[in-house]
Order: C-alpha cells, then sequence, then structure tokens
C-alpha cells in the first residue's frame, strides 16, 4: 500500500495536511532501507521543499529511538536532487539534529563539493554552530561519550572545500566555539593539525591577527597537559606566512603569553630559536625596540632555568640587525639590563667584545659622546659584579685601543675635552 506513498504526497502537496500523511511515512522508512524509491518519484518535477518540509516533522518524530541512519540516507539522496536549485538553507536546517547523531556526515560534504553553492551551504553551517554554541543539542548527545573530534572532521572537510572563495574569518569566529565545546575531553592537539591547515589556505587573503587570536584561545585551553612544543612549531608557520604584511608586534604580545604558559614545563631554546626567525623577518620594517622589550620580558622567564649564553647569542644578532636604521642608544641601555640578568653566569668580557662591535658600527652616524656615557655605565656595571683582581687581569689596552678608534672617528667635529674626561674615568677602573 505505502509502496504509492509518493502519489499520496503529491496529491496532499497542494494544500492538505502533510503531516497527518507523513506520520504514516514513518513506518515505512522503517520498514523500507529502500527509501530513496520515494525520492526518485519526486526527483524530475515535484516540489522537493514541501517535501522536505515533512521530512523536518519526520526527524522530529523519529529522534527519540529509531534508525536515522537509513533516513540519513535518504536525506543525502534529497541533497543530490536539490543542490541545482533549491533554497539550500531550509534544507540544511535540517540537519541541525542530523548532525548530532552521524559520525559520516561528510557524505553529505561529498555530494555537494563539485557544482553546488557551498557558501549558501556553509552560512547554514554558522547558524548550526550558533544553535551549539550554548551546548544545547549537539553536547548533549555527545557529552557523555561520543567522539567530537569526528564531529570537527567534518568541519574541516567542509572548510577544505570552501577555502577558495569564502570568508574563512567568519569561519573561524564560530569554529571557536566549537573548540570551546572540544576543550575538556578531546585531543586538542590532533585538532590544531587541522586548524593549521586551514590557516595555511587562509594565508593569502585574510587577517590572519584575527585568525591567530583565535589560535591563542586554544592555546590557552591547551596549556595544562598538552606538548606545547609541537603546538608551536605550527604556530611558527603561522608567523612565516604573517611576516611580509601584518603587524608582527601585535602578534608577539600574544606570543608573550604562550611563552608565559611554556615556561615551567618545557624547552624554551627551542621556543626562542623561533623567535630569532621572527626576529629576522621584523627587522626591515618595525620598531625592533618594542620587540627588544619583549626580549627583556623572555630573559626574566627564562633566567631561573636556563643557558643564558646560548640567549645572548641570539640577542647579539638582534643588535647587529638592528644598528643600521634604530636607536642604538636604546638599544645599548637594554643591553645593560641584560648584562644585570646576564653577570651570574657568564664571561662579561665576551660582553663587552660585543659591545665594541656595536661601537664601530655606529661610529658613522650617531652622537658618539652619548654612546660613550653609555660605554662608561657598562663599565660601573662591570665593575658591581667583577672581582678587583679580576678586572686588573683584564687588558684594559684593548679597551682603550677601542676608545682610541672611537677618537679618531669623533676628533673632527667635537670637544676632545669632553671626550678626554671620560678616558680619565677609564684610567681610573
Amino acid at each position: 500500500v505505502h509502496s504509492r506513498g509518493a502519489d499520496l504526497l503529491g496529491v496532499h502537496s497542494r494544500g492538505a495536511d502533510l503531516l497527518s500523511v507523513y506520520s504514516c511515512c514513518v513506518d515505512l522508512l522503517c520498514v523500507h532501507s529502500r527509501g530513496a524509491d520515494l525520492l526518485s518519484v519526486h526527483s524530475r518535477g515535484a516540489d522537493l521543499l514541501s517535501v522536505y518540509s515533512c521530512c523536518v516533522d519526520l526527524l522530529c518524530v523519529h529522534s527519540r529511538g529509531a534508525d536515522l541512519l537509513s533516513v540519513y540516507s535518504c536525506c543525502v539522496d534529497l541533497l543530490c536532487v536539490h543542490s541545482r536549485g533549491a533554497d539550500l538553507l531550509s534544507v540544511y536546517s535540517c540537519c541541525v539534529d542530523l548532525l548530532c547523531v552521524h559520525s559520516r556526515g561528510a557524505d553529505l560534504l561529498g555530494v555537494h563539493s563539485r557544482g553546488a553553492d557551498l557558501l549558501s551551504v556553509y552560512s547554514c553551517c554558522v547558524d548550526l554552530l550558533c544553535v551549539h554554541s550554548r551546548g544545547a543539542d549537539l553536547l548533549g548527545v555527545h557529552s557523555r561519550g561520543a567522539d567530537l573530534l569526528s564531529v570537527y572532521s567534518c568541519c574541516v572537510d567542509l572548510l577544505c572545500v570552501h577555502s577558495r572563495g569564502a570568508d574563512l574569518l567568519s569561519v573561524h569566529s564560530r569554529g571557536a566555539d566549537l573548540l570551546g565545546v572540544h576543550s575538556r575531553g578531546a585531543d586538542l592537539l590532533s585538532v590544531y593539525s587541522r586548524y593549521a591547515d586551514l590557516l595555511s589556505v587562509h594565508s593569502r587573503y585574510a587577517d590572519l591577527l584575527s585568525v591567530y587570536s583565535c589560535c591563542v584561545d586554544l592555546l590557552s585551553v591547551h596549556s595544562r597537559g598538552a606538548d606545547l612544543l609541537s603546538v608551536h612549531s605550527r604556530g611558527a608557520d603561522l608567523l612565516g606566512v604573517h611576516s611580509r604584511g601584518a603587524d608582527l608586534l601585535s602578534v608577539y604580545s600574544r606570543y608573550a603569553d604562550l611563552l608565559s604558559v611554556h615556561s615551567r614545563y618545557a624547552d624554551l631554546l627551542s621556543v626562542y630559536s623561533r623567535y630569532a626567525d621572527l626576529l629576522s623577518v621584523h627587522s626591515r620594517y618595525a620598531d625592533l625596540l618594542s620587540v627588544y622589550s619583549c626580549c627583556d620580558n623572555f630573559l626574566s622567564v627564562y633566567s631561573r632555568c636556563a643557558d643564558l649564553r646560548s640567549v645572548y647569542s641570539r640577542c647579539d644578532d638582534l643588535l647587529i640587525v638592528h644598528s643600521r636604521c634604530a636607536d642604538l642608544l636604546s638599544v645599548y641601555y637594554c643591553l645593560v639590563y641584560l648584562l644585570s640578568v646576564y653577570s651570574r653566569c657568564a664571561n662579561l668580557l665576551s660582553v663587552y667584545s660585543r659591545c665594541a662591535y656595536l661601537l664601530s658600527v655606529y661610529s658613522h652616524c650617531a652622537d658618539l659622546l652619548s654612546v660613550y656615557s653609555c660605554c662608561a655605565d657598562l663599565l660601573s656595571v662591570y665593575s658591581w659584579y667583577a672581582d678587583l683582581h679580576s678586572v686588573r687581569s683584564v687588558d684594559l689596552l684593548s679597551v682603550y685601543s677601542c676608545r682610541v678608534n672611537l677618537l679618531s672617528v669623533y676628533s673632527r667635529n667635537v670637544d676632545l675635552l669632553s671626550v678626554h674626561s671620560c678616558c680619565v674615568d677609564l684610567l681610573s677602573v
């Protein structure tokens, strides 16, 4: 009797009470696995929207205890027919409850990927996330024992298809809610590996700063029990993409928060090696002084458990890059602060030899008197932390030879008496 149900629907589609008619179809779908026959009858010329509006009621009735897999197999066929010219928004609104139950939602995406309007489809996904963001239906179904990773993997597949022409920023803002749901019991590293792939697609035409802010939220959730180094290796790729046209300082302010979380149980040297790459990219058009102030914070965190010599070797590279276009005096003051941290476990003479190189670079374009005053500050710092006998054993002549080179540059346009007074201070030390 029910095999002719398509005719019944055709009769009722104009104005009858389809709810009472379709309540009979519930039993039909429970018995028949080949429910696609009903769809094949309607596919040529019927109003599939009115048919699918009945499916909504079917899902509402069916959701408590029936076999939704067989229902879903029918839905896939319906979407195949529907994809060319129908209103996918109204169609996809039905999929809310469907996604709650099904881990095989990728089938729906595979059907739509070739020729449908994925933008309109994904705009429906946004609404879906809006409904789920408050921990409602999806959380109620999945929270006790289901695999949210399989749900998220479906979202990733949709984003991979969507990546060529859509606004991924709006996608990411919704995706953060999904990560918030995921945070308590799932493997965020596997989620992040998916997220990194999305970022690689996003890099050419989007605002990575807003994307990176989402990354920070993910890391804040991830920080208590995961391997942040493996997460950071992905983050470095993001910075590499961001380097050409974005404000890396604002990105690095986020990065500093990651370091504060990372400091207790991770290898900060490997993190710092990534930082050096960021600085080398940043050197041509950014304010390295503000970057260097962040470096000070890094050293304060790093000082208790790490080898500051290797850190300082990176700082030297920063100074070499900075010397051509920045205010080296302010950099040099930062170096003095670095020396105060460095003093307990390093050789300050090697530090001073670096300072001499800095002065040789600086001599052509700066006020050497102010530079020389900085040298005096360096000597005063050195006198605090060094033993008097070790100071006498230092080859002050080599230090003085550096001053002679400084005087030879300085002699043409400066009052040498004031310079000589500084030399007297040097000889007194």
